[in-house]
């Protein structure tokens, strides 16, 4: 098998190998045993274990390391040449691994407020996340910077909410140890899945934040 974490330039990666090769590809894999792969659907909801044998492309959620064994191969013809890089705009590719993230939501009105948010990253320590309609429907923030099973799902110490109701598909990419929300609407999903939460208006809740983290 092909193994490949899901981010999202390996989600591309996997779908190019799996057309390569003429190989199915899984995604959203949560366990590996044998030739038995489990995958999450539904939104975390339900998972579906099957067999599989022979070649395969898949794409794991992270989890626990496991020991395991690796096979070097030869790649036939000529070597790669990288042409450019592009280092991209918005949140940084470290989402998964980050201690605290502050993902902004549809609650901001312009593209231009989301400063508030990245201020307020930088006043935690954070990397900044986006919801999907932000990052996928509207393109305020990169794919790479989307929250939520299909995107990228995290587990921080700290996760802060700002402007985000609170949909099923993105709470279930949050395993947060702390999870606090700013947020408008009282029966918003996300309040009962927070720890703490601020109601109100967030143009003018998050520059008091921001001001009393910077008083410290």
């Amino acid at each position: 098998r092909i193994i490949l974490p899901n981010r999202a330039a390996e989600r591309s990666l996997a779908g190019a190998l799996a057309a390569h090769l003429g190989a199915p590809l899984l995604t959203s894999v949560t366990a590996l045993d044998g030739a038995n792969v489990t995958t999450s659907r539904y939104g975390g909801l339900v998972d579906e274990t099957f067999r599989v044998d022979g070649t395969a492309v898949v794409v794991v959620e992270e989890g626990d390391e496991a020991d395991g064994e690796a096979e070097a191969l030869e790649l036939a013809g000529e070597g790669a040449e990288v042409t450019g890089v592009d280092a991209g705009t918005g949140a940084s590719g470290n989402l998964r691994v980050a201690e605290r993230v502050v993902v902004a939501g549809r609650g901001f009105t312009s593209q231009e407020d989301l400063s508030l948010a990245r201020e307020l990253a930088g006043a935690l320590g954070a990397e900044l996340g986006g919801t999907r309609p932000l990052a996928e429907g509207l393109g305020w923030l990169p794919k790479s910077a989307y929250v939520g099973v299909s995107g990228h799902t995290i587990a921080p110490d700290l996760y802060v909410g700002v402007g985000v109701s609170g949909a099923l598909h993105h709470l279930n990419g949050v395993d947060a140890r702390v999870a606090a929300a700013i947020v408008d609407d009282e029966e918003a999903p996300i309040v009962e899945a927070s720890d703490y939460v601020i109601v109100g208006n967030l143009y003018e809740i998050v520059p008091q934040v921001i001001q009393e983290l910077g008083a410290r």
